[in-house]
């Protein structure tokens, strides 16, 4: 399963750095909300990686809380956006 981070705050509205954009609240209402989806359907990963972004690793959070993930989440470089994620795949 692949998945992009929630809404995040606009970058027009963000005056911090570009790796520090939070969600937003509705962003993680429905990052909540797809994952109880996601729930029903019995989906059971077994590790959470995230790029190193803010708004990928509060999202990856949300996943591992709401479908009970035992492992920690698992920052890596690979996912930032210019990354090859070549590694990832091999």
């Amino acid at each position: 399963m692949l998945l992009r981070h929630g809404i995040a705050v606009e970058r027009d509205e963000w005056e911090g750095s570009e790796a520090d954009r939070p969600l937003t609240e509705e962003g993680a209402k429905r990052v909540a909300q797809a994952v109880a989806g996601l729930n029903r359907l019995d989906v059971q990963p077994t590790h959470i990686l995230s790029s190193p972004l803010l708004r990928a690793i509060e999202t990856a959070k949300i996943v591992r809380r709401s479908l009970l993930v035992r492992s920690a989440v698992q920052i890596v470089d690979e996912l930032l956006p210019d990354a090859s994620p070549d590694r990832l795949l091999s």
